[in-house]
């Protein structure tokens, strides 16, 4: 249903489906006609620059999200989180991406889960990226202590997993 929303109000600009897109990758709310990550606020040129755009598509999309009550509301909302995925390595935590064949299958958090509480290893950290907004989304997961190899032989006889990497 957002999507559906985003997607009608952001149809006649490629450029502004492009921010939006970005902002939600990052988190990046807005308040008061400005962007935020997490109450800090982001200085929009040094964005669009960021991103490839002019300033003016930051101030436009700003406007285009203000103007649809649901989207507005979605957008003040918004909170960036930490990724821990690359850094667990060097807090001797366990870390591991998941690739699916059908990322809109439900129940694989849930199998993933399951079997990594079977081994008695705690998650600090489980996010899966957004299917609309990554090109390859990922099941990230990040453990208390590291991996040990038979728990990824039972993750690959799961249904649907495609690929495990080890980060």
């Amino acid at each position: 249903m957002m999507w559906k929303e985003i997607y009608e109000a952001m149809e006649k600009s490629p450029a502004q489906l492009k921010v939006v897109k970005k902002m939600l990758e990052t988190g990046i709310s807005i308040k008061e006609n400005n962007l935020y990550i997490n109450g800090i606020q982001i200085d929009d040129t040094k964005f669009a620059k960021a991103i490839g755009v002019d300033r003016r598509v930051i101030k436009s999309t700003i406007q285009t999200i203000n103007e649809n009550s649901t989207l507005g509301k979605f957008f003040m909302n918004l909170k960036s989180i930490a990724d821990f995925t690359d850094a667990a390595r060097e807090m001797g935590w366990g870390a591991m991406e998941v690739i699916v064949e059908d990322p809109s299958k439900p129940g694989i958090l849930a199998s993933i889960s399951e079997i990594i509480s079977q081994e008695e290893i705690s998650i600090r950290q489980a996010f899966v990226d957004d299917p609309e907004i990554v090109e390859e989304p990922k099941l990230h997961v990040v453990t208390q202590s590291k991996l040990p190899s038979n728990l990824i032989l039972k993750l690959m006889d799961l249904k649907n997993i495609k690929k495990i990497i080890i980060k």
